[in-house]
């Protein structure tokens, strides 16, 4: 450690624990210069003083390495914060010195990410000679408590108090025309003062400011950027000016507790309607409210501005006016609730991601005369049937991506090749498809494992010549084919659920739970009567064996699993259905919306009759954590009724433990040691033991690795 990083160490010391002696309070740390005419000087007190006439140099950031820095809360308390950007200025050897910042008079500009990162500062003043801030020049100041922009600056660069999180309360100066990223992530902030002749509020200038609950817009205001207000603790009725021209995407999108803007009706540009905001010349509908639960788009919207809706979590209920042609990219992103909707006859194009995550929309009719569906358009939605149109001739990559709970979908004459649409819908089990179909690129149906009927509108023949990836789409090809004239709409109505052969008994006075039979389970409700048959008892169930032959566990099959420890799969598992193991995940994760999407919950034990390979391809709902990260033992065949299932017990039903290479029985650090020797000699295992540990046929690190969590776990 050099000598200043030394002193600057034993200077925080002393400060946090009060014994710097008041002979010391005011005598130099540390000096140099930091512009042409401009010098700095750090006290012992912790004050960084920046003196002098003209501009500060500016400056860059570094990256920090993420260390953790002990720091004095304002309340008295100790806390540490992680130190992600610092600057490079010369006083970054003492940031966790400098407690206050006083740039004096003659000071025309402070540089560029000047301070950036420095934790322990909480106070700054700014000289009214100032004219320039620069970008980020107090970036992650994080226990800055206010600040004062003096009117004469004029040029207010980018981020210039982004991530401030103790930022409580900040005065924007007169001179200032224009925000961007200004406060963005200042999640403390709970007054701003604007001033009038201000004229943009930029992209993210306010996001994330959860604790912002009123805003005072001047009426100079001209434009607000993207995400402006994006996620802010704004609540009420907002107001807007005359001299307001545009509004970015979702510049108030996921402040869930505004109820209405007000705009003013001199404004010549945009007009106000039902508590949104409407451009006059184009029909755009650019704002609406995001605090309600059901809300009528005005007639003569002709378009849907992008991100409109988006994260409007509380809406359920959406009134579309006839007229209305476009949807933009992202409209109704995030909206959780959003469960009835029905598209006017008139709509066009709906955009990328417009329905992405409206995890509540499980119905929705697409218009005859809808021309294109952007990327993504419904990825993650709740739909279970989707009919594309023939007049849609446009249809983007992965449109219904991930939508898991989709079984029926069918597509129009207008689409003559599938770009992944269908990825990871493992509940769908029919398409309707068109005769002019000529190819299926990428691995739009390779989880389907439920699909079992294509009806198609063209010939055997036809559907021969289709170009079909084959590396991506086997459930398509393993389905049953029904050639035009073979079926009718009455057999598409229903999607078949299962083979009904399944059966079921307990053991282990009704501890465990066995489930035999071949093909797939059925699907079954939450409760009432379609609930599984031992749905009043999985309470209290300790495991859970399926034998051999299932391939499909239904939709709630196991659902409220509270006391489940133990779960033994087959090989011939294909897909798992969605809520099927899982406790209902009310906490929102993985960009997940709350209360809708699953989280399987952990297993002390978990067995698959096959290889780690076949797991991998088992099609499972988006969010089974619980599952994809668990402590898997792979190749046990035969289990007994009882659900703590020893290693003596695997390997006497099954052949040697893989792992075991001293087979004792058990997986244990020795096998690790020995499996790690193993793979970097070359040398054999023991006769009679498995090495391979993940079952993918080789013997390599990844195994030894697995043997070593096996062993601790």
């Amino acid at each position: 450690m050099n000598g200043k990083k030394l002193l600057a160490l034993l200077l925080a010391l002393a400060l946090s624990v009060g014994l710097c002696p008041a002979a010391l309070a005011a005598e130099e740390v540390a000096s140099g210069k930091c512009g042409d005419n401009v010098a700095w000087r750090l006290d012992s007190a912790g004050t960084l003083t920046i003196s002098g006439t003209g501009p500060m140099w500016d400056y860059d950031y570094e990256r920090s390495g993420g260390l953790l820095m002990k720091i004095d809360l304002p309340d008295g308390q100790t806390g540490v914060v992680y130190r992600g950007l610092v600057t490079t200025a010369p006083w970054s050897d003492y940031n966790g010195a400098v407690k206050k910042i006083v740039v004096e008079e003659g000071v025309t500009a402070v540089g560029r990410y000047a301070f950036c990162g420095l934790p322990c500062a909480r106070e700054v003043t700014l000289p009214e000679s100032l004219e320039r801030l620069g970008r980020g020049a107090f970036y992650s100041c994080v226990y800055l408590g206010g600040v004062v922009i003096p009117d004469g600056v004029t040029e207010l660069e980018e981020y210039v108090f982004t991530e401030c999180f103790w930022l409580r309360s900040a005065v924007v100066g007169a001179g200032v025309k224009s925000l961007y990223g200004t406060f963005d992530g200042d999640m403390g902030l709970e007054q701003v003062t604007l001033p009038e002749g201000l004229e943009s509020v930029g992209d993210r200038c306010f996001y994330g400011c959860k604790a912002l609950k009123d805003v005072d817009l001047p009426a100079s205001l001209v434009s607000i950027g993207q995400y402006a207000f994006y996620e802010t603790g704004l609540t009420g009725t907002v107001s807007l000016g005359p001299s307001l021209q545009s509004i970015g995407q979702a510049a108030f999108g996921a402040s869930i507790e505004v109820t209405a803007f007000e705009l003013d009706a001199a404004n010549p540009t945009l007009y106000g309607a039902n508590g949104g905001v409407v451009e006059r010349e184009s029909g755009k509908m650019v704002l609406l409210p995001c605090g309600l639960t059901s809300y009528v788009v005005p007639d003569g919207v002709k378009e849907i501005a992008p991100g409109l809706f988006d994260g409007a979590h509380k809406l359920e209920r959406v009134v579309l006016p006839e007229g209305l042609e476009h949807i933009g990219d992202e409209a109704f992103w995030d909206c959780l609730s959003l469960r009835e909707l029905k598209l006017p006859s008139t709509l066009k194009t709906i955009g990328r991601k417009a329905f992405r995550l409206t995890r509540s929309l499980t119905e929705l009719e697409l218009p005859e005369g809808l021309q294109a569906i952007g990327d993504y358009a419904f990825h993650y939605s709740a739909l279970r049937r989707i009919r594309v149109p023939d007049s849609v001739t446009s249809l983007g990559d992965c449109a219904f991506r991930g939508c898991d709970n989709l079984e029926l979908a069918e597509l129009g004459s207008g689409v003559t090749s599938i770009e992944n649409y269908f990825m990871e819908c493992p509940g769908l089990r029919a398409v309707v498809l068109p005769a002019s179909l000529q190819s299926v690129h990428g691995w739009s149906f390779e989880y389907e494992w439920l699909l079992q009927d294509v009806y198609y509108h063209g010939t055997a023949e036809d559907w021969a010549a289709v170009d079909i990836y084959k590396g991506g789409n086997g459930p398509l090809e393993e389905a049953a084919l029904h050639p035009a004239g073979t079926w009718t709409e009455a057999d598409v109505e229903t999607p078949r659920r299962g083979s009904g052969e399944i059966t079921w008994r307990l053991a282990q006075n009704d501890d465990v739970l066995i489930i035999s039979g071949e093909g797939p389970m059925p699907d079954y409700d939450k409760e009432g009567e379609n609930a599984a048959p031992w749905a009043d008892i999985m309470w209290s169930v300790n495991a859970v064996i399926v034998e051999e032959g299932v391939t499909y566990l239904g939709s709630y099959a196991f659902y409220n699993d509270l006391n489940l420890h133990a779960l033994s799969l087959p090989s011939t598992l294909r897909s798992i259905g969605p809520h099927a193991l899982s406790l209902y995940a009310e906490d929102r994760f993985d960009g997940g919306p709350t209360g809708t999407m699953t989280q399987s919950k952990d297993y002390d034990h978990l067995y698959f009759g096959g290889s780690s390979a076949q797991w991998s391809r088992i099609a499972l709902p988006e969010g089974y954590l619980g599952l994809q990260y668990a402590l898997i033992r792979y190749h046990v065949q035969d289990r007994p009724f009882d659900y703590w299932l020893t290693a003596e017990q695997a390997l006497e039903l099954s052949g040697p433990l893989p792992g075991d290479v001293d087979l004792d029985g058990a997986v244990t650090a020795a096998d690790a040691r020995a499996l790690f020797t193993l793979v970097s000699t070359g040398a054999a295992a023991p006769a009679g033991a498995d090495p391979d540990v993940n079952g993918d046929g080789k013997v390599n690190d990844r195994d030894a690795l697995l043997a070593f969590r096996m062993a601790v776990s």
